[in-house]
């Protein structure tokens, strides 16, 4: 996939956006950004919540995903990231699981 012409790139967030001129004149502008070793980082946090719930107790909170930089914008732009309805049944889609970092639904 050609990603057109590179515009802009944020090396302390790993952000490039590219823009493609479409055929129809239409501009489309992609953001890409590096994640490398975001999944690994997910499975250690995964790994240590096992066992930090207090049982029998609302009196606990724990990471429940980690999301890059380039999703968050994604989900603040279609107006999920401030609705915690939208946001929970976004991370319970089955295709977001390698985002969670605990397991069960929210």
């Amino acid at each position: 996939m050609a990603l057109g012409k590179l515009i802009s790139r944020d090396p302390v967030r790993g952000v490039s956006v590219y823009l493609d001129i479409q055929s129809d004149g239409s501009f489309l502008f992609t953001e890409v950004q590096n994640v490398r070793g975001l999944q690994n980082r997910i499975n250690e946090t995964a790994a240590d919540n096992v066992g930090r719930r207090r049982p029998h107790s609302q009196k606990h909170m724990r990471q429940v995903a980690e999301l890059p930089a380039i999703i968050v914008n994604r989900l603040i732009r279609e107006g999920i990231w401030g609705d915690q309805k939208k946001m929970r049944q976004w991370l319970n889609d089955p295709d977001h699981r390698d985002f969670r970092t605990g397991g069960g639904r929210l």
